[in-house]
């Protein structure tokens, strides 16, 4: 008898760390993926940014040729400048709240700078 209970007990013992192992790789295995797939997500969109700076610099060339006052001009690089921010910060927001609070503390950025820094150190 005392046989069988040890049968069972190594066996249940044998499940729980199964369990545990399998969880502990599979945490592991996410994070990396979590990690590799942030920063793909802020090459993107660092990308996306330098391709808006130059269709706006192309944009004040033509804006400029077409006879705008520089006073125009300041007006429509203000309001492109506040649109550009607005985009960064959504695009970091919602990056940042898309990642599971079980793994939050991978990203450590919050704003548009922190996060190209954080970039910069992990390419």
């Amino acid at each position: 008898m005392l046989f069988w209970i040890q049968i069972i007990l190594a066996f249940i013992a044998g499940v729980v760390w199964n369990k545990f192992w399998t969880t502990l790789i599979g945490s592991g295995h996410t994070l990396v993926m979590i990690k590799k797939t942030q920063i793909e997500c802020l090459k993107m969109m660092h990308h996306v940014d330098i391709a808006c700076g130059l269709a706006l610099d192309m944009k004040y060339k033509y804006l400029d040729k077409a006879g705008f006052t520089d006073r125009n001009l300041d007006g429509e690089r203000k309001l492109d400048e506040h649109v550009l921010n607005g985009m960064r910060t959504t695009m970091i927001s919602t990056l940042y709240l898309s990642i599971p609070t079980a793994f939050s503390g991978i990203a450590k950025y919050s704003d548009w700078d922190s996060a190209m820094e954080f970039l910069k150190e992990n390419k």
